[in-house]
């Protein structure tokens, strides 16, 4: 019994079927169109931009060290920024609508590679809550910064905007994404349907499926009223699936 089928029967089986992907395509594609508009959350995000510089004494050290410090510190000052002294601070400040843990799963910190700046982004349902997340942060990380790190000045460069459009969930690539899925699963549906077909319906399907030599066919012989007889060939025709050869025999 044939479990598998060459390049060229894939590609028949996929034309035969093109009407099972188009429709698989389509119906996953407004499912996950209608999921990412009406059933998902939408998401928004609003960054707030950082300078941290430590204070010396020494206006040439500053030149020549304290950037290389600040460098080596910028980590250092992500860490403090998710660290319960900033975060139940700005808590307290939001009305202790959202917990420590809770802020520190809605920002992210970014660090730019040879830079003393450094971004926190914020994450919320809506655009002016993402925003006063980011501010509020900011602004308790640079009141506390002080109580943990010997610093001079933390700069907020620019208060945190966000933008009308949401981060997520991206409609258009789930939408694409859902009619992808779709024609993947109509094909597996229709390779499913044609290898667990094992009728016989033409004579050239016997090599194919039991590799035996057709050597004849015998056919079936029917009466036919009273005008003759019919002969009926087992094996079916190619054009309707179920073509019947008719003979009528007729009585001398």
């Amino acid at each position: 019994m044939k479990n598998t089928i060459s390049l060229l029967e894939f590609l028949a089986v996929i034309k035969k079927n093109w009407y099972v992907l188009l429709i698989g395509g389509a119906a996953f594609g407004a499912a996950a169109f209608l999921a990412s508009t009406y059933l998902m959350t939408p998401q928004y995000s609003a960054s707030i931009n950082l300078l941290v510089s430590q204070g010396v004494s020494n206006p040439q050290a500053m030149e020549l060290g304290e950037i290389e410090t600040n460098l080596r510190m910028i980590q250092t000052y992500r860490d403090v920024i998710q660290d319960p002294i900033v975060l139940d601070d700005a808590a307290e400040k939001l009305d202790n609508k959202f917990t420590a843990e809770e802020l520190s799963d809605k920002i992210e910190v970014d660090i730019e590679e040879n830079s003393q700046v450094f971004s926190l982004t914020a994450f919320a349902d809506r655009p002016d809550k993402a925003e006063l997340i980011a501010n509020e942060i900011a602004a308790s990380f640079q009141e506390n910064i002080t109580e943990v790190i010997s610093i001079e000045n933390v700069a907020i460069l620019s208060p945190a905007k966000s933008s009308s459009s949401s981060i997520y969930p991206n409609v258009p690539f789930h939408t694409m994404l859902g009619g992808l899925i779709g024609m993947i699963v109509g094909t597996i549906y229709a390779l499913i349907v044609t290898l667990a077909d094992q009728k016989i319906r033409t004579e050239k399907m016997i090599p194919q499926l039991l590799d035996w030599n057709v050597i004849g066919v015998i056919s079936s012989i029917e009466k036919a009223g009273n005008t003759g007889y019919t002969i009926k060939n087992q094996m079916n025709g190619k054009k309707q699936g179920r073509k019947t050869i008719q003979t009528y025999l007729n009585r001398n």
